[in-house]
C-alpha cells in the first residue's frame, strides 16, 4: 500500500468512525429541555407534525393566556408565543399540527350570559394568527366541553365535542336533560363545515373521542346510556369528512366507570377502540373496526379493575393499548401486530402505593413502533418515584425501561404526554420537561 492510498484509507476510516459516533450520541432519548417554569401541572398538551416538530401548549398560570412553544425537527426550542382569546374556565387546551407545521387549537370559553362557546384558532409555520372561529355556541347547553381535536397531514382539523342540557333543581339536583356528540370539520383553506350532533334516540351520548390518520380517514367514538344500560358506539370518517354509519361496537352493559372510548387509527383507515367496563374482574376490552366491519373483540380479565384505557395505532398498522390496573396500581400494555394479531399483556411498572391513572400516555410512529409513558415506583427497600419509557417495536418486542425524569420521592405523580412522527422521532413530556427519542 503506497502511502497515499494508506493516508486515504486512514482517512476515510477516521471519518467513518466520526459519522458512528455521531450517530451513537444522536441515537436514544436526549435529556429534558425545560419547557417553561410557568407549565400548570395536567394543563399542558403536546402534538406532533408527521415531519416538521412538535409543540407543547399550555394556559398561563396567571394571565389564562393561552401559549404555544414549538420543538423543531432537530430538537430546539422555539420562542414562546402567545396565543390571545377569551379562555375562562378552560383547563388546557387542544392541539394539533399538520404536515407544514400549521397548528390548531381548540378551546372551551365559558360565558356566564351566553353560555359555553367552544373556539379554535389556527396558527401558521412562522406564528402568523389566524382569526378566532366559534366552532359551536349554543346558549341553551349547559356544557360543551371536553372537546377532541385531530387533523389530517394536509391541515383539516376535526373537532369533536359533548353538548349537554341541565336542568336546575333544589339542593344541587340539577338533572341532565339532554346529551348528545357533535362533530365538526375545519378545512384547511380556513371554511367550517355545518355541526353534526349525533341523535340520542331517546338516551344520552357522552365521552366523545376522536383519531384521524394523516390521509384523512378517522374515526368518532362515544358511549349511550339507555335504561341504565351503556354501549360503546362508533363512526368512521371519510377522507372528504364524511361520516358513516354509527355502529354499536359492544353489547350493552349495566355498570359503567370506565369514562370514554379510546381510539386510534392506522393508514389503512382500521380504528382500534379500548374501554373498559370498570367491573371487578375484567379488564381492557380491544375491538378493531373498519370498512369491511367489526372485528373480534378480546377482553382481558384482571384480578381487580380497570380504569380508561389509552390507544395508539402506526400508520403502518401495529397497535398497542395501555392502562392501569386495580388495586396494584401496574401499568399493563398489549400490543397488536399489522395482521390484527393481538398479544399477550406485559406489565410494563412494578406495583405502586399510589394510582396515576391520567398520567400515563401511548404513542406510535410511522415505522410501527409504540412508546408508552407513565409514571413508575421504583421497588427498592424506600420507593422512589420516576417517568419512565417503554418501547414497542412492529413485531411485538418490549424494550427496556428508560428514565425520563429525576427520581424523585415516593408518591411524585407527573403528568405527561408522549407523540411520535413518521420518521420514529419520538417527543415525550414529564412535568415541565420535554425528551426526544431519534432512531
Amino acid at each position: 500500500m503506497t502511502g497515499h492510498v494508506r493516508l486515504t484509507f486512514l482517512c476515510v476510516a477516521f471519518l467513518v468512525g466520526a459519522l458512528a459516533v455521531v450517530s451513537s450520541a444522536q441515537a436514544g432519548w436526549s435529556p429534558p429541555l425545560t419547557v417553561a417554569h410557568s407549565l400548570i401541572e395536567e394543563g399542558q398538551v403536546l402534538a406532533t407534525s408527521p415531519t416538521q416538530g412538535a409543540a407543547v401548549a399550555w394556559r398561563g398560570a396567571g394571565d389564562h393566556v393561552l401559549r404555544v412553544r414549538r420543538l423543531g425537527p432537530g430538537g430546539t426550542l422555539g420562542r414562546v408565543m402567545k396565543v390571545p382569546g377569551p379562555v375562562y374556565g378552560e383547563p388546557f387546551p387542544r392541539m394539533a399540527i399538520a404536515e407544514s407545521g400549521a397548528i390548531v387549537v381548540a378551546w372551551t370559553h365559558w360565558e356566564f350570559e351566553t353560555g359555553p362557546i367552544l373556539y379554535a384558532r389556527r396558527i401558521g409555520k412562522h406564528g402568523k394568527l389566524g382569526a378566532i372561529r366559534t366552532i359551536a355556541h349554543d346558549p341553551e347547553a349547559f356544557q360543551e366541553l371536553d372537546e377532541r381535536l385531530a387533523m389530517d397531514a394536509a391541515g383539516n382539523a376535526t373537532i369533536a365535542w359533548n353538548r349537554m342540557h341541565i336542568t336546575a333543581g333544589f339542593s344541587h339536583g340539577d338533572q341532565v336533560t339532554y346529551a348528545s356528540v357533535c362533530i365538526r370539520r375545519f378545512t384547511a383553506a380556513g371554511s367550517l363545515g355545518p355541526v353534526t350532533c349525533v341523535p340520542t334516540d331517546g338516551g344520552d351520548n357522552r365521552g366523545a373521542q376522536l383519531a384521524i390518520e394523516p390521509s384523512g380517514r378517522g374515526a368518532f367514538t362515544w358511549t349511550r346510556y339507555l335504561d341504565g344500560r351503556t354501549t360503546v358506539r362508533a363512526m368512521l370518517i371519510g377522507r372528504n369528512g364524511a361520516l358513516g354509519p354509527a355502529l354499536d361496537v359492544s353489547s350493552p352493559y349495566e355498570y359503567w366507570s370506565g369514562g370514554a372510548a379510546a381510539v386510534a387509527v392506522d393508514g389503512s383507515g382500521r380504528a382500534t377502540l379500548a374501554w373498559s367496563t370498570g367491573q371487578i374482574g375484567q379488564g381492557a376490552t380491544i375491538r378493531q373496526i373498519s370498512n369491511r366491519g367489526l372485528g373480534t373483540p378480546h377482553v382481558f380479565p384482571t384480578s381487580g379493575s380497570t380504569d380508561q384505557p389509552r390507544v395508539a395505532a402506526s400508520t403502518s398498522g401495529p397497535a398497542t393499548v395501555v392502562w392501569i390496573e386495580d388495586p396494584s396500581y401496574r401499568v399493563k400494555a398489549v400490543h397488536i401486530l399489522r395482521s390484527g394479531a393481538v398479544g399477550p399483556v406485559h406489565s410494563l411498572s412494578a406495583p405502586s402505593s399510589v394510582s396515576s391513572t391520567f398520567a400515563f400516555a401511548v404513542a406510535a410512529d410511522g415505522l410501527g413502533n409504540t412508546t408508552v409513558v407513565y409514571n413508575a415506583e421504583l421497588p427498592r427497600r424506600k420507593p422512589r418515584s420516576v417517568v419512565q419509557a417503554r418501547r414497542f417495536s412492529g413485531r411485538g418486542e418490549l424494550g427496556k425501561p428508560w428514565n425520563l425524569s429525576p427520581i424523585g420521592p415516593a408518591g411524585l405523580v407527573r403528568a405527561v404526554a408522549v407523540v411520535a412522527d413518521e420518521r420514529g422521532v419520538v417527543t415525550a413530556l414529564s412535568g415541565s420537561g420535554v425528551s426526544r427519542f431519534v432512531p
